[in-house]
C-alpha cells in the first residue's frame, strides 16, 4: 500500500509543480471574480489523493495483476481527478480550464499510455487506437465547435483509458460526446424559448403584425445569434467529459 500511495503522491506532486512553475491566466479571471484561487488548489489536492489512495486500495483489494502495470492506475486516477475537481471550480463560474495544466496532466496521462502499448503484450493490441483517437482529438481540436480547453481535457482521460481498456474506453468517449451534445442541445432549446417569451412581451406589436409561427422563427434566428456571440451563454461541458473516465478508472480494478 506504501508504494501505491507513494506513486499517488507522485502525481500529486507533478500537478503541484506544475502549478507553481507556470502561467495561469484562469487563476486571474477566477480571483478577478471574487473567488480565491487557494480552495481550488486545495479541494483539488486533496480530492484527488483520497481517490489515489480510494484506487490503490481497490487494485490491491481485487488483486490487479502485475502484468498489467497496476502501479499507474493510482497514478491516473488522481490527474484525472485533479482535473476533474479543478474544472468544475473553474469551468463553472469562469468557462476557462487552466490550459497549462492540463497540457502538464495530458503530457503524463500519455507517457504512461504509450509505455503501455508499447511495452505490455497485454495492451498492446490497444496501440492502433490509442493512435486513431489521438488524430480524432486532434481533429476535434481544430474543426469541433467544442472549447480547447475541453477536448484538453478529453485528452488527459481518454489516451490511458484506451491504453487499459481499449476500445471499452472509445465506446464511453463516443456516449460521453453524444450526452454531452444532447445537454447543450436541450439547455440552449430551453434557454431560447426562455427569450422568445421575453420578445413577446417587449415586442406585442410585432408579434400581433407577423403573426405567432413568422415572430418566433425571427426571434429564434435573432436569439440564435446572440447567444453564438455571447460568453455568458456558453456551455462549461468540460467537467461532464471527464468525469465518466474517472469513473472508469476507479471501477477499473472490480470490471477485471
Amino acid at each position: 500500500m506504501i508504494i501505491y500511495a507513494s506513486i499517488s503522491l507522485l502525481a500529486l506532486i507533478i500537478l503541484l509543480v506544475g502549478e507553481k512553475v507556470l502561467p495561469n491566466d484562469t487563476k486571474k479571471v477566477y480571483e478577478e471574480k471574487g473567488y480565491n484561487w487557494n480552495n481550488v488548489i486545495c479541494y483539488s489536492s486533496v480530492s484527488s489523493f483520497l481517490l489515489g489512495i480510494i484506487s490503490s486500495y481497490l487494485v490491491i483489494l481485487f488483486k490487479v495483476p502485475g502484468e498489467l502495470n497496476p502501479f499507474f492506475i493510482p497514478f491516473a486516477t488522481v490527474i484525472t481527478a485533479y482535473i476533474t475537481v479543478q474544472s468544475i471550480m473553474t469551468d463553472t463560474r469562469t468557462l476557462l480550464i487552466n490550459r497549462y495544466i492540463l497540457r502538464v496532466a495530458y503530457l503524463s496521462m500519455y507517457i504512461v499510455s504509450a509505455y503501455n502499448v508499447l511495452t505490455n503484450p497485454y495492451f498492446k493490441m490497444n496501440r492502433t487506437a490509442l493512435i486513431i483517437f489521438t488524430l480524432v482529438l486532434i481533429f476535434i481540436f481544430l474543426f469541433s465547435s467544442i472549447g480547447a480547453s475541453d477536448v484538453r481535457a478529453i485528452a488527459v482521460a481518454l489516451p490511458y483509458s484506451i491504453s487499459i481498456g481499449g476500445y471499452l474506453a472509445i465506446q464511453m468517449l463516443v456516449i460521453t460526446l453524444l450526452a454531452v451534445s444532447l445537454f447543450m442541445i436541450i439547455k440552449r432549446r430551453i434557454e431560447v424559448n426562455k427569450e422568445i417569451i421575453n420578445f413577446k412581451e417587449k415586442f406585442p406589436k410585432m408579434y400581433d403584425e407577423m403573426g405567432e409561427k413568422q415572430f418566433k422563427r425571427a426571434a429564434r434566428k435573432t436569439i440564435k445569434h446572440e447567444f453564438d456571440n455571447d460568453e455568458e451563454h456558453a456551455v462549461p461541458v468540460g467537467p461532464y467529459m471527464i468525469v465518466p473516465f474517472l469513473a472508469f478508472l476507479l471501477a477499473y480494478p472490480i470490471l477485471l
